[in-house]
């Protein structure tokens, strides 16, 4: 049994979701020390991926991961600062249908004992759609209903599009029982960042314990549109992707071009008819399934989900 001494400030582990305005965070928010935030920069900004994600299972050493993340630790105590590791990986990878969430906080417990995570999340129909666009992007020629499934597969198969793990209300509680506390776990929406930013943003620098200040007002990672998506996906098949880094192929880089020039230029009916389609199978496989969790989520944190657009069974305080 290790015994770990307490970090002050404590270290605060954001773990995603994916397309839950992470990049926002990890580039207005995280990086600037003067909001009291300490990032890790550079290569070291895919560090957690290296020694918690990647890292073949068998393989993984608290020991060496904590030696990893010392320099930040240590740099964080020395200047009073809070220092974060931010990387929606940690959460899983389910636009490429790799779901870890449980196994990575283990790890994370045996690498650092006392931290606090913060968990963002997105209304799950718009989450689908977003996780669907990044994933065809990403390469997959695989149409929305084959990425949500049917929730009929046969035994032994099964959709990248994990329903159970959009229950967030099920991964809070997870989080909590993991922690120990729910103290140390946040919960932040999306779409509070975009009705009530004030409101995003002191929630988060009070459970940070920053002293926070002014934040630029930007978007990242804008999704191509629905039209646009499809031909992507449609000429994915056409294309290999390089998983080796991040340079691509030329015809690759053609791709990705064109599909630039489209995104500006495809008539508003084409897109509105992809978007159509595309909100049928949401409704097949997603529909209002969400409601109960939702709404226990909203009890538990002590925010009304269903003003900021989640389908929410009841809520009360």
């Amino acid at each position: 049994t290790r015994i770990f001494v307490p970090m002050s400030p404590p270290l605060v582990i954001h773990i995603g979701y994916h397309k839950s305005g992470t990049t926002f965070l990890q580039r207005e928010v995280f990086n600037r020390r003067e909001l009291g935030f300490l990032l890790p920069s550079g290569p070291e900004m895919l560090a957690a991926t290296e020694e918690f994600v990647n890292v073949e299972p068998v393989a993984f050493d608290p020991e060496n991961a904590r030696k990893r993340f010392q320099p930040l630790l240590e740099e964080a105590a020395r200047d009073q600062l809070t220092p974060v590791i931010s990387d929606e990986r940690l959460s899983s990878i389910p636009e490429s249908g790799r779901y870890h969430l449980p196994f990575v906080m283990n790890w994370l417990v045996e690498t650092f004992g006392d931290f606090k995570v913060l968990l963002t999340i997105r209304e799950q129909r718009s989450m689908a759609v977003a996780l669907y666009r990044q994933a065809v992007r990403s390469g997959s020629p695989y149409g929305l209903q084959h990425f949500l499934g049917t929730g009929q597969e046969p035994d032994g198969w099964t959709s990248f599009w994990q329903p159970t793990f959009f229950e967030y209300s099920r991964v809070y509680d997870h989080l909590v029982a993991t922690l120990g506390s729910p103290d140390r776990v946040c919960v932040l929406p999306l779409e509070l960042l975009r009705v009530d930013r004030n409101e995003y943003l002191q929630r988060l620098f009070a459970f940070c314990d920053v002293p926070g200040g002014t934040v630029p007002d930007r978007r990242h990672n804008y999704g191509l549109r629905s039209a646009t998506t499809e031909w992507l996906r449609l000429t994915n098949r056409l294309v290999i992707r390089n998983r080796l880094g991040p340079s691509q192929p030329w015809e690759v880089q053609v791709q990705a071009a064109v599909a630039g020039r489209m995104d500006t230029t495809i008539p508003k009916s084409i897109d509105d008819f992809v978007r159509r389609r595309w909100s049928r199978a949401l409704d097949r496989r997603i529909g209002e399934s969400y409601s109960e969790s939702n709404a226990k989520l909203s009890e538990a944190i002590g925010l009304d989900l269903a003003k900021l657009g989640y389908p929410c069974a009841t809520f009360s305080r």
